[in-house]
């Protein structure tokens, strides 16, 4: 089975995506699949035993890492950059008009399925929807989509962290100020 998580950015989805990826039955596409493109589909045939054995210290986002990605680098190069770079949202119709992209996709996610051996294969996108594209491509795929206020995301970007951290251990306070009734105030 498929199952996809799709969302806007910053929305929790790499959480989402992460915590789900540590089950022993779920395959995924790993950034170093995603960077290294001489590696084979094969290469990832032991994502999921590496990602729950590798020491947390080098799962963390801001790094070189070893983590589920959303894999746009390899799926630029082995679908389309159509695909990798929407700019709308791509739906069913898409999917019958492109169908050499929508064959293309298919075999990218199916070919990593088949080699890691896992009864389900998860996968991340952020950014425009591809929900009617990847349903017309896997009509028995499940979606999981994660949804976050419109305003946390925004304070969110805005206060990265990298930013120092103050005597408390905590960053300091937002730079937006927050609105009436949110859980900043």
């Amino acid at each position: 089975m498929f199952a996809f998580i799709i969302s806007n950015g910053r929305s929790g989805s790499t959480l989402v995506q992460e915590v789900l990826a540590r089950h022993p039955d779920i395959g995924f596409i790993t950034n170093v699949e995603d960077r290294f493109r001489w590696l084979p589909a094969g290469a990832g045939r032991f994502n999921n035993a590496v990602y729950r054995r590798v020491p947390q210290a080098l799962t963390r986002k801001g790094r070189l890492r070893y983590a589920p990605s959303e894999g746009w680098g390899l799926i630029g190069r082995e679908v389309s950059p159509l695909l990798r770079r929407s700019s709308r949202d791509l739906i069913e119709a898409d999917a019958h008009a492109m169908g050499w992209i929508t064959e293309a996709f298919r075999r990218c996610f199916e070919e990593r399925a088949r080699v890691q051996r896992k009864p389900i294969f998860l996968h991340k996108f952020t950014g425009w929807p591809r929900t009617g594209f990847i349903q017309a491509a896997f009509p028995d795929a499940r979606f999981i989509n994660v949804v976050r206020d419109g305003r946390a995301p925004r304070t969110s970007a805005a206060a990265p962290s990298h930013l120092p951290t103050g005597p408390n251990g905590r960053p300091p306070a937002s730079p937006i100020p927050c609105w009436p009734g949110s859980p900043g105030k």
